[in-house]
């Protein structure tokens, strides 16, 4: 295993290690942590001691907080295993001994800390308990061989519409389509007002069901838009919306692994490059407008023949290429629209006015109104979404 092991007792040096900071506080155990490893799914309030093994997915940044009973400092970590993910806190003096030694994706073996009920108020982490750490907590940086297998519980795309919002689920899919980044101003949280990107993809599974999931963070590099391929997508922790339907995104404790070595992923894999690539897909997003999955590509001609649209209240989606034969002379062909909901918007000096949200944005995208494809000397006018 790699590394020192940082903590132990306030009182002396303890471990026989020297003194990293003053005080006698964050000391370097030459011995590595003994003790059974458990799940993070299975800590209680009633756990005494314990030894759990985890990749740190989270790390806040330092806060003042003051209260009736005084005033300090604190910072907290989300840890994930292969079970669950669980929130740690750090108070005051123990913030100096382990902000700086803890980093974001490093596997640690830890010991020590006060079991609580989890505040769902202040987390989103699974597990029922979530950990105040205090002078006997000791982390112990693990190599990366060592991090816990994930373990996924995976929800079909189709059982999207039928789970709560803002749950969080285990999700496969293969990438039917990678769009552009895109960057929006934060609106909430400590970081309101700046700017941050992301990525939308299309997923797409064998119950023929399609939804768009929002990558942040590192996760939205994993794919781009350009390279044409379709990967799996396997996330953990994955946030479920109503936003325009229904829709996911991932959150600081989500893990997303590409084309993993998993059964539920070649089963994909084989499913898709087969028959899946050209399949049609019901849209989780509520009717379509861009989300919907890449529906069969139709011509013209076949959309005439099969009659698509034709039955009043109810929409057909589907793929079509074209070409723009005729604009009309009377007004724009686009319209400037809202990214995120492709509701118009009004120019405002440098910004762009959303109505249906009262929201001032920095960019907005032109979408076509209308375009054609000609089929011998037919020509059918459609609207683009």
């Amino acid at each position: 295993f790699g590394g020192n092991s940082y903590g132990g007792n306030s009182h002396g040096n303890g471990g026989g290690g020297g003194s990293l900071f003053g005080g006698g506080r964050g000391v370097a155990q030459q011995e590595p942590l003994s003790g059974h490893v458990v799940p993070i799914a299975s800590l209680n309030t009633f756990t005494h001691k314990w030894t759990i093994q985890g990749r740190v997915v989270f790390k806040g940044a330092v806060k003042n907080w003051k209260n009736q009973r005084g005033e300090g400092r604190l910072f907290s970590v989300e840890i994930m295993d292969g079970s669950c993910d669980v929130r740690g806190t750090f108070f005051n003096e123990d913030v100096d001994r382990f902000f700086e030694y803890i980093q974001v994706n490093k596997v640690y073996r830890i010991a020590g800390g006060q079991l609580k009920p989890s505040n769902r108020q202040y987390t989103t982490a699974r597990s029922d308990v979530e950990i105040t750490f205090g002078r006997d907590t000791v982390f112990e940086m693990m190599t990366d061989s060592a991090a816990p297998k994930i373990e996924y519980r995976f929800r079909r795309i189709s059982e999207m519409d039928s789970i709560d919002p803002n749950s969080i689920v285990d999700v496969i899919g293969v990438v039917q389509e990678a769009f552009p980044l895109s960057s929006i101003t934060l609106k909430s949280g400590p970081n309101a007002g700046n700017t941050t990107q992301k990525r939308d993809v299309l997923l797409v599974d064998q119950t023929s069901a399609a939804i768009r999931l929002t990558l942040w963070d590192d996760a939205k590099d994993i794919v781009d838009e350009h390279s044409g391929a379709h990967p799996v997508l396997a996330i953990k922790n994955v946030k479920v919306s109503d936003f325009g339907g229904r829709s996911l995104s991932t959150t600081r404790s989500s893990t997303v692994e590409k084309d993993p070595d998993l059964s539920d992923a070649h089963m994909l894999r084989g499913w898709y490059d087969s028959v899946g690539r050209d399949g049609s897909f019901r849209s989780m997003g509520g009717g379509g407008g861009g989300v919907g999955g890449r529906d069969p590509r139709k011509t013209i001609a076949a959309i005439k023949e099969e009659n698509l649209g034709g039955v009043e209240g109810k929409g057909d989606y589907f793929t079509l290429r074209c070409w723009i034969t005729y604009f009309s002379k009377d007004k724009t062909w686009f319209y400037c629209a809202n990214p995120e909901n492709k509701k118009k918007v009004v120019q405002q000096g440098d910004k762009w006015l959303d109505e249906s949200t009262s929201r001032l944005i920095d960019t907005c995208e032109r979408r076509c109104e209308r375009a054609s494809e000609r089929v011998g000397e037919k020509t059918l006018k459609c609207t683009v979404v």
